[in-house]
């Protein structure tokens, strides 16, 4: 059952009687049966006080009186492609009725308890079901088309049973030279109009998967996906039935979401001048120090782009940290943003060099491709203050959709950074809650 995170999201309402059936069973029961089948987010069924429909005739529940057929009204709200996969089903199921769709903005979603870190939970229950899947045959063209806009950083491939075969990633992409450069910088390159080096397109996906897969049970803890995916070094995981079938996906992003215990996950963090309040037992309010690392990759505003390219290529980040001569925290800068802000003539260079230190063959960087740091960074920062709980920093990661965020003091000193893998080796050494 896929979690919703903050954003756009269509909320469909069905509007129908309490005495209406399906196959023998009321159509309210059956449709909450059909969307938790289907892995949605939730879904509401509310009983009316009174109301009246195409057919005009008066439909109540009487002060003295039990009527069988009151209104009904059944909501769900999830993401779009799982709301379409549904629509369907249900336009066959609501003999006479009304529905209706429209957008809506989530503001909060969690079912976590507040005790602590909820590795009670299962795979199947967070996992997100609607997946973009690709055919053994499919193109190498095909394959960018379907991984360029995708949620995930991989492509699944699989047979005509839906049995996993094996999995693309842009990595997988690179090593094959079908792809120069990673995603983003891809995607980047694609909306300045810049060229990046020639590619192999004449592959097929069955060429270029990886058939090594790491896989997870549904039934298997959070806990046990958090751990095999800081052990791999997976983002995500594929859930696979028994027969090899591809049920879902999930994420480092829905293992952490699933441990947000804030009733709204808000972007007002508290500042910088409020000490974090005394932890309740939960690792979840400990101070965000204990899990952030301190040793950051960094440069001075006046740094050369040479600097800069070698300081990116030494980062373990892939995107080093920007301080002015006080040492304060004043940018960042990854790849795309050199990218961006370099002139346009400069741009068929870098990518070249790009792709080099994409193959882990940086070739030397030495070479000026514009101007200084200062101007090739993003001033644009998340941050989290040092005094804020390792909770509240999940909040921000999952918010700001990041996976780094710097952590700074009053004066806007940087003190460290968050990963999303420090808050998942969090819950991969918690002891399961009661």
């Amino acid at each position: 059952m896929g979690l919703l995170s903050q954003g756009k999201a269509q909320e469909l309402t069905l509007y129908c009687g309490e005495s209406d059936q399906w196959h023998g069973e009321p159509l309210s029961v059956a449709i909450v049966n059909l969307a938790r089948a289907q892995g949605c987010s939730g879904i509401t069924v509310s009983r009316a006080i009174a109301g009246y429909g195409a057919t005009g005739r008066l439909h109540h529940s009487g002060a003295w009186q039990f009527s069988s057929d009151v209104p009904l009204i059944i909501q769900i709200i999830d993401q779009p492609e799982r709301i379409r996969r549904l629509l369907p089903q249900l336009q066959e199921m609501l003999q006479g009725g009304l529905m209706t769709l429209h957008e809506v903005e989530v503001l909060a979603y969690s079912h976590a308890t507040p005790h602590g870190i909820p590795t009670h939970l299962t795979v199947q229950q967070i996992m997100e079901t609607a997946l973009t899947t690709a055919p053994p045959t499919a193109s190498a063209q095909e394959v960018i088309q379907l991984l360029l806009p995708a949620r995930f950083r991989v492509l699944p491939i699989v047979d005509e049973q839906q049995r996993l075969l094996g999995i693309i990633s842009t990595g997988d992409l690179i090593r094959t030279n079908v792809l120069p450069v990673r995603r983003s910088a891809l995607r980047t390159a694609q909306e300045l109009d810049a060229s990046p080096p020639t590619s192999r397109q004449t592959l097929q996906a069955q060429d270029i998967m990886n058939r090594q897969v790491q896989t997870i049970t549904p039934t298997s803890s959070l806990k046990a996906a958090a751990q095999q995916m800081l052990t791999t070094g997976r983002r995500q995981l594929p859930v696979l039935a028994e027969d090899g079938r591809l049920l879902g996906m999930i994420t480092r992003s829905d293992i952490l979401l699933a441990t947000v215990t804030s009733p709204l996950m808000s972007e007002t963090i508290q500042s910088e001048q409020q000490p974090a309040q005394p932890s309740s037992g939960s690792p979840l309010e400990s101070s965000v120090m204990a899990i952030a690392a301190t040793t950051c990759p960094t440069v001075f505003t006046r740094d050369s782009t040479g600097a800069v390219t070698d300081a990116l290529v030494r980062s373990p980040l892939r995107r080093v940290f920007v301080l002015d001569e006080q040492r304060h925290l004043v940018g960042i800068i990854a790849d795309i943003d050199v990218l961006t802000q370099i002139q346009a003539e400069s741009r068929s260079r870098f990518l070249r060099w790009l792709a080099s230190w994409t193959r882990g063959r940086p070739e030397s960087a030495s070479q000026k491709f514009g101007p200084r740091a200062d101007t090739l960074m993003n001033s644009s920062l998340v941050t989290i203050p040092e005094t804020a709980t390792i909770r509240e920093a999940i909040e921000r990661l999952l918010h700001a959709h990041h996976t780094v965020i710097p952590v700074i003091d009053a004066d806007r000193h940087l003190k460290g950074y968050v990963e999303r893998s420090h808050a998942l080796r969090l819950i991969a050494e918690e002891e399961p809650s009661t």
